[in-house]
């Protein structure tokens, strides 16, 4: 479906009704990069955690490759909530990293601020 996957440095919006595939795809993403060697942060704006979790992810988490972020229960701004999700990746040296979802990213601030935000942090 991804002709062999994504270039390094790009990113991809995954599309979708609930129950369509996108964490199982996202998940899938997250695995492949664990099989080469990758570490990956997952943060999650919508789902809880046990919402998220699959039996697969909840290895990869386990192994130490995987962070999840749960946005959830925290109480920042959108500025503090990135610059917690950049730690994370640094901290992790994750090369793959997953948002679930940008619809609750944008929800949760003003959507002007949250594009803003969301274009300062991938660059």
């Amino acid at each position: 479906m991804l002709g062999g996957g994504l270039p390094t440095g790009y990113s991809m919006l995954l599309v979708g009704p609930s129950g369509s595939g996108k964490s199982t795809l996202a998940t899938e993403f997250i695995a492949e990069g664990v099989r080469q060697g990758e570490n990956s942060v997952i943060a999650l704006f919508e789902k809880s955690p046990s919402e998220m979790m699959s039996d697969k992810l909840d290895r990869l988490v386990r192994s130490g490759k995987v962070a999840m972020l749960n946005v959830r229960t925290l109480d920042l701004s959108v500025d503090e909530t990135l610059h917690e999700l950049v730690l994370l990746i640094d901290q992790t040296q994750a090369t793959r990293v997953v948002l679930d979802s940008l619809s609750a990213f944008e929800r949760r601030w003003r959507p002007s601020s949250a594009r803003t935000s969301a274009r300062r942090c991938s660059a």
